[in-house]
């Protein structure tokens, strides 16, 4: 049993077939057809009422034994598992139960509803890049049809939707940016609702930015260097990150691995000044290097 922000109850285990449990609307709610089925119950604040109740299982036997709760309400449920069907969704890390007549483990992401969360957020971040703020995030997960709203607020109670971004839907992990140009306060907040083909959503957690106008996003030292030059990105970099080191005429010496620290080897260059790129999604820096 488990409590979410509103106060209300949340109540799972197993059961061997109480036609009752399941309510209209709900996940799954007639029973699986196995041995047992686990099951998810939400009651009202004061006990008074079930909001809602689901089974959860297939043709084998379910049990759940474990129930968490995150900002957003939505729901972790984590048990065991014999059944071949009706358990995991598509694009899921096990799609298919690992051994015929013996139990798996399973994990199920549900909405606040009671419904699996089929867009399952991997991170996300929100950094400033000085007249603009860079909303990046990833999924685990996504399908044909899902898509995301984007909201900010400027005191991370009242959001308003800034964008609608269209998931790429092809069950494998994928990387978002959204580039926020009209920023309305010192620190701004952002959020993501995450929405199925079905009208299930849920939120992500939120996260801000706070302006500044340097346009830095990289501490570099010792400049002069002698010998060995070390790269702190500010801003962590992402995937796409590039960093090289080029000459005055455009010629490149050395492409560098995105990382937040790096040490470059500098003996093998001639003493002059050099140029160290750093381009990532949205933003990018250049940083002139003195070789001694």
């Amino acid at each position: 049993i488990v409590t979410d922000n509103a106060g209300n109850l949340l109540l799972t285990g197993g059961t061997d077939n109480m036609p009752s449990l399941g309510t209209p609307g709900s996940y799954q709610p007639v029973y699986g057809g196995g041995n047992s089925d686990a099951f998810l119950t939400k009651i009202n604040p004061t006990g008074s009422t079930i909001v809602w109740s689901t089974f959860f299982g297939g043709s084998g036997a379910e049990f759940s034994q474990a129930i968490s709760i995150d900002n957003s309400n939505n729901i972790l449920l984590v048990g065991l598992t014999s059944s071949q069907n009706a358990i995991a969704t598509a694009g899921a890390y096990q799609p298919v139960i690992g051994s015929i007549n013996e139990f798996d483990a399973f994990i199920v992401s549900l909405s606040p509803e009671g419904h699996p969360q089929l867009i399952r957020l991997a991170e996300i971040s929100a950094i400033n890049l000085g007249l603009s703020n860079r909303i990046a995030w990833s999924t685990a997960t996504d399908n044909i049809g899902d898509y995301f709203e984007l909201e900010k607020s400027t005191d991370a109670t009242e959001f308003e939707k800034i964008a609608t971004i269209s998931a790429n839907g092809t069950g494998q992990p994928e990387e978002y940016s959204w580039l926020d140009n009209e920023l309305l306060a010192d620190v701004n907040y952002y959020r993501l609702k995450m929405i199925e083909p079905s009208g299930e959503y849920s939120y992500s957690q939120v996260v801000n930015a706070i302006s500044r106008s340097t346009g830095q996003f990289l501490n570099i030292y010792p400049n002069p260097v002698t010998r060995t030059l070390v790269i702190n990105c500010i801003v962590a970099p992402t995937s796409r990150a590039k960093i090289y080191l080029s000459d005055m005429h455009g010629k490149t010496f050395i492409y560098i691995a995105p990382q937040k620290v790096v040490s470059v080897d500098m003996n093998s260059l001639a003493a002059g000044m050099y140029f160290l790129h750093f381009e990532d999604i949205g933003y990018s820096q250049v940083v002139k290097i003195f070789r001694k």
